[in-house]
C-alpha cells in the first residue's frame, strides 16, 4: 500500500507535477547530470536549480533539460560545456563527463516553449533557450 495525503487538495487539478520556473534570467547550479540513451538517441540530461533570477519568487524551482547528442544539437552542447567549465577555448578531441558538472553554476536563460506532444496535442511548457 501507498500512504498518501490530500489534506490541502481540493480536486485533481491541484495536483501539479515539479513546477518549473517562470520565463526569465537565473543564476542556476547543476544538480544533476548523467549521459543517457532514450528511446534509442543519446542525450545528456540535466537538472538546473534556480538560486536567483530576474523573475522574483522562483528561487529552488527546477527545470530539467534534455540535450541530444547528434551532429546536428552538438552545438547547444558545446556551449554548455564552455559554460561550465567542463570544455576550455582551444580544448580538440576532449571526451566530456557531463558528471563533474554537479555543482557548478551558470547564467541560463528560461522561455517560453510551445510544442505538439507525442499524441498530437499542443501542450506550453518553458525550456532553457538553445543558444
Amino acid at each position: 500500500m501507498v500512504m498518501l495525503d490530500a489534506k490541502n487538495i481540493d480536486s485533481e487539478d491541484d495536483v501539479q507535477g515539479q513546477v518549473r520556473p517562470l520565463p526569465g534570467r537565473y543564476h542556476v547550479m547543476v544538480k544533476d547530470a548523467e549521459e543517457k540513451e532514450i528511446n534509442g538517441a543519446d542525450k545528456v540530461i540535466v537538472e538546473f536549480e534556480v538560486l536567483a533570477g530576474t523573475t522574483p519568487g522562483q528561487e529552488g524551482r527546477v527545470i530539467t533539460e534534455y540535450f541530444a547528442v547528434t551532429q546536428k544539437a552538438i552545438v547547444r552542447l558545446q556551449r554548455l560545456a564552455l559554460a561550465l567549465g567542463l570544455l576550455r577555448p582551444g580544448d580538440a578531441d576532449k571526451e566530456i563527463d557531463f558528471g563533474e558538472a554537479y555543482g557548478r553554476q551558470l547564467v541560463v536563460e528560461v522561455e517560453e516553449n510551445k510544442y505538439t506532444d507525442k499524441d498530437g496535442n499542443e501542450r506550453n511548457g518553458v525550456r532553457v533557450s538553445y543558444l
